[in-house]
């Protein structure tokens, strides 16, 4: 009777010493998760505060980072004329490109075409600028794995380069 109390004992306080392990687990794995979205979230919050002075975007449907290159954002949103635009900035925010969304083609359309052209599936896009044009960025992965980048223009909705097996 003594040694299965001590043998429950001694159960209960490793189940009590892995739910304590596994507790400190999920805990710092949440810090760490939101310390490394802390960036991004930053950059979003500052992007709709330049977008809303700059832009005059109400409202914000969407916000794109592409980090290929030079860095940009883009918000996609309604200007004070209920128009949905892009606003697209670089990543010091000093220079904004403002551009009607009617003037191109959308986020599913280029994400479509990419598909298509790559035979891959798609696992990012982004609005950006490449010299000085707005251009989607998208990005696929095929089915052995490798990587590509498919940069489709914005208002033609052509494909302008490939770059494979990243």
């Amino acid at each position: 009777m003594r040694k299965e109390r001590i043998r429950r004992r001694k159960l209960i306080h490793g189940l009590e010493l892995a739910l304590l392990i596994l507790l400190l687990l999920i805990i710092i794995t949440s810090v760490i998760l939101h310390l490394a979205r802390r960036p991004l979230t930053q950059a979003e919050k500052t992007s709709q505060a330049v977008a809303q002075r700059y832009a005059k975007i109400d409202k914000s449907d969407h916000f794109f980072a592409v980090n290929v290159g030079r860095p940009t954002y883009t918000i996609a949103g309604r200007n004070q004329q209920k128009q949905p635009i892009y606003a697209i900035m670089s990543n010091n925010w000093h220079a904004i490109q403002i551009v009607r969304q009617a003037s191109g083609i959308s986020a599913t359309q280029a994400s479509q075409i990419a598909s298509h052209r790559t035979a891959a599936t798609v696992t990012n896009l982004g609005l950006t600028l490449e010299q000085n044009k707005p251009v989607w960025l998208v990005s696929t992965r095929n089915r052995q794995g490798a990587h590509q980048y498919v940069y489709i223009n914005f208002s033609k909705g052509k494909v302008t380069k490939v770059i494979k097996n990243l």
